[in-house]
């Protein structure tokens, strides 16, 4: 008797342990719960836009509703490694001229680069003068779709469809300028 209470006790434990191992595994952000096995997919991306859309994201060492938080929250998800501070002029625009953050490359925008889900598209002339970036949730043909943050007055996240990789409509900030492509992100 005390032999099966010892394997019963055993298997609880190995229960137990079991449903921590796979809570261990969730990722938690802004209440919301995305598996860590999509985390570095394009799924999981949009998985992770879909769940803040509305919400107002802060970045770790961040201020809050700023379109470079949404890019940091991000960054610190999905590429481990914060992009960092805008280290020239303290704005979004500064991504598109500054070193290059661990875990990513920046392609320059011209006529016939594509975005891809997962990269932060950066616009110099827009933000009333600070630029202004967002996440690619994504791209059909020359259109893409964009989360972004603190965009005309909206101090959390929503989500816009960007033609031809231009913002044509008075007051923007025009074409893309530069797109920082996360090395990690599988399609």
């Amino acid at each position: 008797m005390n032999h099966i209470r010892k394997k019963i006790s055993t298997v609880k434990l190995c229960v137990l342990t079991g449903v921590l191992v796979l809570s261990l595994f969730n990722v938690v952000f802004s209440s919301q719960t995305v598996n860590a096995a999509s985390v570095k997919t394009s799924t999981g991306v949009r998985n992770w836009l879909n769940a803040v859309k509305n919400k107002q994201v802060k970045a770790v060492g961040g201020f809050g509703g700023e379109c470079v938080d949404l890019a940091r929250a991000y960054s610190q998800r999905f590429v481990g490694k914060d992009i960092g501070r805008a280290s020239i002029s303290g704005g979004a625009k500064d991504y598109a001229r500054q070193g290059v953050p661990a875990g990513y490359v920046r392609i320059n925008y011209k006529k016939g680069v594509t975005a891809r889900t997962g990269d932060i598209v950066i616009w110099v002339k827009d933000g009333g003068g600070y630029g202004h970036m967002a996440v690619v949730y994504s791209v059909t043909g020359n259109n893409m779709v964009i989360y972004e943050q603190n965009y005309a007055g909206k101090r959390y996240v929503i989500s816009n469809v960007v033609r031809n990789y231009d913002r044509i409509y008075k007051g923007t900030g025009g074409q893309v300028t530069a797109i920082l492509r996360p090395t990690n992100i599988s399609s």
